[in-house]
């Protein structure tokens, strides 16, 4: 995960991040090259912006699909919890849910 400092800037609101470490997500480095979402790769951003973003669903997507393909299954994935807000999972519980997932489909 990338060292998170007050000052760093979040790339959706373009605001410090500040002391609330409750209101802080921050990413791995993934050497992403991506127009839209480079700007998260060894950085941070406000839980609370990430959670109301419009792009949010896509990030999620993009973001969680290069932790897998970089980090292996077992990487933590990102998601959206019952009140809306995004959170990381780790990876024994998104084997859970997976493995949950499967067993339906049987």
């Amino acid at each position: 995960m990338a060292l998170v400092h007050p000052d760093i800037i979040c790339p959706i609101c373009d605001k410090r991040l500040g002391e609330d470490d409750s209101d802080i997500l921050s990413f791995t480095f993934l050497a992403v090259d991506d127009r839209d979402f480079g700007a998260f790769d060894d950085s941070a951003c406000h839980r609370s912006c990430l959670s109301r973003w419009a792009r949010r669903d896509d990030f999620i997507a993009f973001w969680n699909a290069r932790m897998i393909y970089s980090i292996g299954a077992d990487a933590a994935q990102l998601r959206v919890n019952t009140d809306g807000r995004v959170e990381w999972q780790d990876s024994d519980t998104v084997k859970q849910t997976i493995a949950m997932f499967l067993a339906k489909k049987k």
